[in-house]
């Protein structure tokens, strides 16, 4: 399956927060990208704080949230507080559809 991630990039009116909306699936090999566009968003405007929404993605992998985190906490203290980053997630993390469409096939092939 073709794990695109979708992002959708939200500034608040005020100013003072950003909102990077996963809508995509973010795995692994993909979650990187998420880097540069968290960055450039709290570059916009001096103590921005942003936080990647992972709550509409289409899918998660677990480990994938690990690295994620580890990445925004690892910019520099110049560049961005380690406080200036927050991901937001969901209860449940939502499997790859390809996985469930995988195993509806092996039933009915049975």
């Amino acid at each position: 399956m073709d794990h695109k991630l979708r992002v959708l990039v939200r500034l608040d009116v005020d100013r003072t927060a950003a909102v990077l909306a996963v809508n995509g699936c973010l795995t692994e090999t993909n979650y990187f990208a998420l880097l540069p566009i968290a960055r450039r968003a709290h570059s916009l405007i001096r103590g921005l704080s942003v936080t990647v929404d992972l709550t509409g993605a289409r899918h998660i992998d677990a480990n994938s949230i690990d690295l994620l985190e580890r990445a925004l906490t690892a910019v520099p203290a110049h560049t961005a507080p380690s406080d200036a980053f927050r991901v937001q997630i969901p209860a449940a993390l939502p499997e790859c559809p390809a996985l469930f469409y995988s195993s509806q096939v092996e039933e009915v092939a049975a």
